[in-house]
């Protein structure tokens, strides 16, 4: 009888782990951290690579650091390149929809880390 092939390599099936941040540098590289008069969109904070720019309001949140570090991390992931070229992507598609900002796909992730669901 035929049966398809593992998507696991064979002798590997005990390896596969869930995936986890790197252990390399961004689990010790720490942004860059600034406060600024203004941001646009109505921001309270935002992702620069490898800066992370906050309004004084907010810069002592914790809920608005884990959603910020979320980013980060995201960058540090993905490449700063390609990051902020899917960003710009799907927050076009965010305007043309008509959606607020949370549906954003790269958004989804950081507003669970600011409040993770227990």
């Amino acid at each position: 009888s035929f049966s398809p092939p593992s998507p696991v390599p064979a002798g590997r099936e005990s390896n596969a782990k869930p995936y986890t941040w790197p252990a390399g540098a961004c689990s010790t590289m720490k942004p860059i951290e600034i406060t600024v008069s203004w941001l646009p969109f109505g921001a309270r904070a935002m992702t620069l690579w490898p800066w992370i720019v906050y309004l004084p309001a907010w810069r002592e949140n914790p809920r608005t650091q884990k959603h910020e570090l979320y980013h980060f991390r995201q960058i540090w992931r993905w490449g700063v390149l390609p990051f902020y070229i899917l960003y710009a992507i799907l927050l076009l598609e965010v305007f043309v929809r008509g959606w607020s900002i949370d549906r954003h796909r790269l958004e989804r992730g950081a507003y669970l880390a600011e409040d993770p669901i227990p």
